[in-house]
């Protein structure tokens, strides 16, 4: 999911939280501040932090040599 939209200039890197299909639904029907809020997460900076860690594990992988196309 996306913390910022694209349609707002959100960026996919460092901007994004994996969930499952079930939390994804949620989270658009609820919108991502009040699904965040809702959520063991409880707030919207906890998911800009984690975010930004996904971000920074797959900027990671890709300087040692990963491609998506590996998984």
């Amino acid at each position: 999911a996306h913390i910022k939209t694209r349609g707002a200039g959100g960026a996919d890197i460092g901007n994004v939280i994996p969930l499952c299909r079930s939390a994804h639904r949620a989270q658009h029907s609820f919108g991502i501040k009040t699904w965040a809020t809702y959520t063991k997460f409880g707030s919207l900076d906890a998911l800009k932090q984690l975010a930004v860690f996904y971000g920074e594990q797959y900027r990671r992988a890709v300087e040692l040599g990963w491609t998506p196309g590996d998984v």
